[in-house]
């Protein structure tokens, strides 16, 4: 009788276990599966028609972090066409079954930037947060929504073998990017900052960087940079030092071993100021403005002074400084220890605005 106990109890945990392997495998979307939740979406939002998507019984969305339901949802009804995702514009985190995305989609006859996370489970779209960034005013920086395809190469090459990096290290870059007090990221001074699909030149004058920004390095990266200005007649490549940047420690994370990408998600206050900084290409026409975080306090202020001393008869209207909010996504291309490749993704919000995704059993962490 005993033995005949102890067979039953010895089947039901065989069961239990090839029951739990059975429903893993059934759940369980992998890389190509997150890909393709993308495609659908972008899909639905050409046909206008957010019921082929596989989406769970109960689900959480918002664009521009105005949360919404499918039916009412922006993007379903302005976008007319889309670019297939390029390489390099996904992070895909397969453990916490979650996708990131940027594309390039119009809406009229205009091409804008949609980017977001997607978050499945059961193989079923639970969480779908979405931007939509128009134009510079929207970001407050640069903008090309072409830009997606002409990344730097270090987007869409391989890691080279044996440089790449832990999931367990880039936890921690993704932690570090908007919480300075973490620490300080090593970089390559190859890395480029990307902007809204705008890749900016990566080289300077080093002498006059250095006027301004000699506190932003480390003595090891000064050596390294004056070593490079040496032999190019005073030029060198800069890297992608990080200068007074802003922190949010309720900043969700995401992170793809495959391709060493860490992705951070944070909101950032700061204001928006008319863009009066002496340009060595000025423009003819009214200023623009531009958003400078608050943790950038000294830029601010130079800024807000360059506001009060221009002449009210100068003869251009100048708009005055009011607060803001971005919502910015940032991810970081990280292997051989140190930063390969820097990208930030961001969209104007109002002052004060706090994400819908933080502060409860939502945030995801």
């Amino acid at each position: 009788m005993e033995i005949q106990v102890r067979m039953y109890f010895l089947s039901l945990f065989v069961t239990a276990l090839v029951t739990t392997h059975v429903h893993a495998t059934e759940v369980h979307c992998n890389r190509l599966c997150l890909k393709q939740m993308v495609d659908q979406v972008l899909v639905s939002t050409e046909k206008h028609d957010p019921s082929i998507l596989p989406v769970a019984d109960r689900y959480r969305l918002t664009v521009n972090n105005m949360p919404s339901s499918l039916s009412m949802a922006v993007p379903w009804r302005t976008i007319s066409s889309f670019k297939a995702v390029a390489p390099g514009n996904y992070v895909i985190d397969t453990e916490r079954q979650e996708v990131f995305f940027v594309s390039t989609v119009v809406e009229g006859s205009l091409p804008s930037l949609l980017w977001g996370r997607l978050k499945v489970k059961d193989r079923k779209l639970s969480e779908m947060e979405f931007y939509l960034s128009r134009g510079t005013a929207d970001s407050g920086a640069k903008f090309d929504p072409n830009g997606l395809t002409k990344l730097p190469s270090v987007w869409t090459h391989p890691i080279p073998p044996g440089k790449q990096a832990t999931r367990a290290e880039l936890t921690r870059v993704a932690q570090t990017i908007f919480n300075p007090g973490m620490g300080e990221l090593d970089y390559s001074l190859s890395c480029h900052l990307v902007e809204n699909g705008y890749t900016l030149p990566n080289t300077v004058r080093l002498d006059d960087w250095l006027k301004y920004n000699a506190s932003s390095v480390s003595k090891e990266k000064l050596v390294e940079l004056k070593a490079m200005a040496s032999s190019h007649n005073g030029i060198a490549e800069l890297g992608c030092p990080r200068i007074d940047a802003p922190t949010d420690k309720q900043a969700r994370i995401l992170v793809d071993e495959v391709q060493g990408i860490a992705l951070s998600l944070a909101m950032v206050p700061g204001k928006v100021i008319a863009d009066l900084m002496p340009s060595p290409d000025p423009k003819p026409g009214l200023p623009t403005t531009v958003f400078v975080p608050d943790s950038m306090a000294n830029d601010q202020s130079q800024r807000i002074e360059n506001e009060r001393e221009l002449p009210t008869s100068h003869g251009r209207p100048v708009s005055l400084t009011m607060p803001a909010v971005l919502a910015a996504a940032q991810f970081i291309k990280f292997y051989d220890g140190r930063m390969q490749g820097v990208r930030r993704l961001m969209q104007g919000q109002p002052a004060g605005s706090k994400s819908p995704w933080v502060g409860d059993k939502h945030r995801v962490q």
